[in-house]
């Protein structure tokens, strides 16, 4: 079992190991998981995989979502928020775009138009979400197959765990239960690693100084001591809506002052590197995933140094008042300190020729729409999400030792089907599809 930490008065918390002891914490990075398994042997290799799940949580948290989006709405025009009518429509069928409605509280739950089936929105119901648990289960011990995990968009450890099925008892879990918002991350790892391991969180990426609604997800960062070397993996899910210049009339570069999603990422952009350089000022390799919400081969695309901020100063630099990022890659991965020297890995999507050079060409320009529909489409890889935010980004200390990275698919686990004739709907696993990273040690 792993024990957290709770929430100490300001930025220095304790960290508690199996059998006593303290550490503290440093440079705001809070939290205090602490497993040591029994040494063994190590293997030549370690598969690493990340992988949203998209709005997943805890089998006991499904009753209250149902509740909250079974209930009716009627838009206030004075308020623009819809309130609570007997009359009104079921929070299923409000399209709007990010309503607000009534007694739905997206910091605690997911909002009500996760599934969708022909833009319909399918209702989950306890048999589909076992349905699913189920094959969230055979993806990640069949498909996935990795000895360390890194989870998205998840309620939390329980969600994980349930997400393992019969997997579950092979693996130690760690993330941060009851703090943030429901969007949650977590590492998983196997125990016949026999690793050292250490979880903490990098909170100041949840930018504290803006209005809780506005706030984000921190990092979680998991420490392994493996084969006498330490990796540092730091699991990520930055802002969305700002993920490429390359987007048509350019509405994700990354300075746009008119885009909201931009405007924050630019925020979380200083607090990233400040704790990736003390991470690296700690030692070890570092490997950064996640769900970045953020085109990094765009990025890498652009090879003018001078790109990399607007005022056209070196990114090793403290960035000068006014000036913004234009380049999240090359600002927070410059190599000062030397740890923070890293690189995109490049990531294949093994199968048809189709699938292979359209995740290709993603990686050096915008696929249209008919693109990404055929690169998600149940044929290829199965997941609506199926280009440029998902990313490994590596130590360069250690690209001679990258031996593959891929990304899976998910082929029909992909799909939402409403129920019909009686049958209860299909849910989609995700609309992520995870990638794998292995890595020789």
């Amino acid at each position: 079992m792993i024990d957290h930490e709770p929430h100490r008065h300001g930025p220095r918390f304790e960290r508690r190991r199996r059998g006593g002891g303290i550490l503290a914490a440093l440079f705001g990075i809070t939290g205090a998981l602490i497993a040591i398994a029994p040494a063994r042997a190590h293997a030549a290799e370690l598969t690493i995989a990340s992988w949203n799940l998209g709005w997943h949580v805890a089998r006991d948290d499904l009753p209250r979502w149902i509740d909250s989006c079974n209930r009716r709405f009627v838009k206030n025009p004075a308020t623009g928020r819809w309130d609570l009518a007997a009359d009104g429509t079921p929070g299923w069928q409000v399209r709007e775009s990010r309503a607000q409605l009534e007694g739905v509280d997206l910091s605690r739950q997911p909002p009500c138009r996760v599934y969708l089936d022909g833009g319909q929105a399918v209702p989950p119901t306890a048999a589909s979400w076992d349905k699913r648990l189920q094959q969230l289960a055979l993806v990640i011990e069949r498909t996935i197959d990795a000895d360390v995990i890194a989870f998205q968009e998840v309620s939390g450890t329980t969600s994980v765990r349930e997400a393992l099925g019969a997997q579950a008892e092979r693996y130690e879990v760690c993330s941060f239960d009851g703090r943030f918002k429901v969007q949650r991350l977590v590492f998983a790892w196997r125990k016949s690693l026999g690793a050292q391991a250490e979880c903490e969180l990098i909170e100041a990426i949840s930018l504290p100084q803006e209005a809780p609604d506005d706030r984000v997800r921190p990092a979680l960062v998991l420490h392994l001591q493996l084969a006498g070397r330490r990796l540092t993996l730091v699991n990520l899910h930055l802002k969305s809506g700002c993920v490429s210049e390359f987007d048509r009339d350019r509405p994700g570069d990354l300075p746009n002052p008119d885009n909201k999603p931009c405007l924050m990422l630019q925020k979380q952009i200083a607090p990233l590197e400040a704790g990736l350089s003390a991470l690296a000022a700690r030692g070890g390799e570092l490997i950064v995933l996640g769900d970045f919400n953020r085109n990094l081969w765009h990025e890498a695309a652009v090879r003018d140094a001078a790109a990399v901020r607007t005022d056209g100063s070196a990114a090793t630099g403290e960035l000068p008042r006014g000036a913004r990022v234009r380049n999240l890659l090359r600002e927070v991965f410059d190599g000062d300190p030397p740890g923070t020297a890293a690189f995109p890995v490049p990531i294949t999507c093994p199968g048809s020729e189709t699938r292979e050079r359209l995740c290709e060409k993603s990686h050096r320009d915008a696929l249209g729409r008919a693109e990404l529909q055929a690169l998600g489409s149940a044929q290829e890889l199965g997941c609506r999400l199926a280009a440029g935010l998902d990313h490994f980004v590596v130590a360069e200390s250690m690209r001679s030792r990258v031996r593959e990275a891929v990304k899976l698919p998910l082929g029909r686990f992909g799909r939402t089907r409403a129920g019909r004739d009686g049958n209860e709907p299909l849910l989609a696993v995700s609309d992520h599809c995870p990638i794998r990273l292995r890595l020789a040690l």
